[in-house]
């Protein structure tokens, strides 16, 4: 994820859970998959198995990155993200057993 919820982030009435809006960067042929069958979580990743969300900035330039998705065009798919007990980091990145008590990083 990105360094930090958007600035729409809002807690809600559960003090470790998070809304907020984040962007998944993917190919087009990827992102007809998702809108037909939902997301599938990744086996691996630089913080493990999941499904990746990110500020909009950064997802546009996973989007933009054919040689990464193997797509012919990038696509931005705009989510409302709600999270429990989540851990947000900025920049580099973090062992997969570093916040093992987070649902999500």
């Amino acid at each position: 994820m990105g360094a930090a919820p958007s600035t729409n982030a809002h807690t809600n009435a559960h003090a470790d859970t998070r809304t907020f809006t984040a962007y998944h960067g993917t190919s087009w042929e990827n992102a007809r998959k998702i809108a037909k069958s939902g997301f599938i979580e990744s086996s691996d990743g630089q913080l493990g198995r999941g499904v990746y969300v990110a500020k909009e900035d950064k997802a546009t330039r996973f989007a933009e990155n054919t040689a990464r998705h193997g797509g012919t065009d990038g696509v931005l798919i705009k989510c409302e993200v709600t999270v429990d007990n989540p851990k947000f980091i900025r920049g580099g990145g973090c062992s997969t057993s570093d916040h093992k008590s987070h649902d999500a990083v």
